[in-house]
């Protein structure tokens, strides 16, 4: 096989036909650069991340549709909330048929905290997802170019493959994985191809 980036010929020494096979991803080999262009970024610790209480059991919320506030209801909860805060003699004002304004003062509060921690949860959750897929982008390409490694070496070693089960199995699950997505979209181009043209 054939280095697509270089005229190397893959050798039992050389199985990727790297043109310096000695230096790995994010050397100055013209093969390596490409594994440079983006570095790994390292997420936070998750002993930073608020922790669920553990008595906490998720209900379904379709039992609360409708009780999501609206982005205009946020936007004027803060101005009742102050309203609230200085309303003080309410009991006057309003009489005995007052509801507990101090206890609506309190829900407003903690639902304007909860819908930040929901907004920032919702950014943080679509950077995680980003920075997950774009590391095992770069991780998928070196675990193709091993696996080309090790497929020539176990021509000659099987035992490196017994040596390493945890690469194996990463590898085995891959390529079932690929396999899968290969049939799925096959199926899928197979069912268009027999839907008739509007």
């Amino acid at each position: 096989m054939t280095n697509p980036k270089s005229d190397t010929k893959a050798t039992p020494e050389n199985p990727a036909g790297r043109p310096d096979a000695t230096t790995g991803p994010g050397s100055s080999t013209t093969d390596s650069t490409a594994f440079a262009t983006f570095r790994p970024i390292k997420p936070a610790s998750l002993d930073t991340l608020p922790k669920v209480p553990r008595e906490f059991t998720p209900e379904n919320l379709a039992r609360y549709r409708g009780y999501f506030p609206k982005q205009g209801q946020l936007a004027a909860m803060q101005a009742a909330a102050t309203d609230l805060e200085s309303f003080t003699d309410a009991k006057e004002v309003l009489g005995a048929a007052a509801p507990p304004l101090p206890l609506l003062l309190e829900y407003l509060q903690d639902t304007m905290q909860w819908a930040e921690h929901r907004r920032r949860a919702a950014a943080y959750l679509e950077y995680a997802r980003n920075m997950e897929a774009r590391n095992w982008k770069w991780a998928s390409k070196i675990l193709r170019e091993l696996d080309t490694v090790l497929q020539a070496v176990a021509a000659q070693n099987s035992q490196v493959a017994v040596d390493h089960p945890g690469i194996t199995r990463l590898l085995d699950a891959t390529k079932e994985i690929g396999k899968a997505g290969a049939a799925t979209r096959k199926k899928n181009r197979a069912a268009k191809a027999l839907k008739p043209k509007a």
